[in-house]
């Protein structure tokens, strides 16, 4: 499994091809066990967590402005667990979003916090 991209920069990007794979995302199958303590473990902590769906990566990488990818629709329990694990998991998560250039060329961006 392929994370081959730069951390915490902000990249230009004129194109995503991340395609939904129909299958099991790895980290899901070899955790099962886990993953089911965990989830009980932090519904207990907070009884309105619910266990919808969200996608985990398996690939990704940046190449000529453009993001390729492959991602797995996963229970959000499994999301929880990848969170306290994710070193070496074959998995990984990315957020988007659009920023604004101004016309001197400076970015428009809020900081989250």
């Amino acid at each position: 499994m392929s994370f081959d991209l730069p951390r915490n920069v902000i990249l230009p990007v004129d194109t995503i091809d991340v395609r939904l794979d129909p299958g099991p995302h790895a980290f899901a199958v070899d955790n099962v066990e886990a993953i089911v303590e965990n989830w009980r473990l932090e519904t207990a902590a907070n009884p309105a967590l619910f266990d919808g769906i969200v996608v985990l990566l398996s690939e990704l990488s940046y190449r000529d402005r453009r993001l390729i990818g492959r991602c797995h629709a996963v229970n959000y329990s499994t999301f929880m667990l990848w969170r306290k694990r994710r070193e070496n998991s074959g998995a990984e998560h990315a957020y988007g979003h659009a920023v604004l250039v101004a016309g001197d060329n400076a970015l428009v961006a809020i900081r989250m916090g």
